[in-house]
């Protein structure tokens, strides 16, 4: 448990509007894009330029 809790701790981020993160893994590229509207993940193999797939969290006012 203390691996897992210490993993959340390094991989916690903190973000605002027009916020743009790209985190890289060995075969993984993940871009977390915050705008107004609310949040959207990409995420793409090493070497492509379309995402495999993506996620989006809209905020409600």
């Amino acid at each position: 448990m203390k691996i897992l809790t210490k993993l959340k701790d390094l991989l916690s981020v903190s973000s605002k509007e027009d916020d743009t993160l790209t985190m890289y893994s060995e075969n993984l590229k993940v871009v977390y894009k915050h705008n107004d509207t609310g949040v959207s993940i990409d995420y793409y193999r090493r070497g492509q330029d379309e995402p495999f797939r993506t996620d989006q969290v809209w905020f409600t006012d």
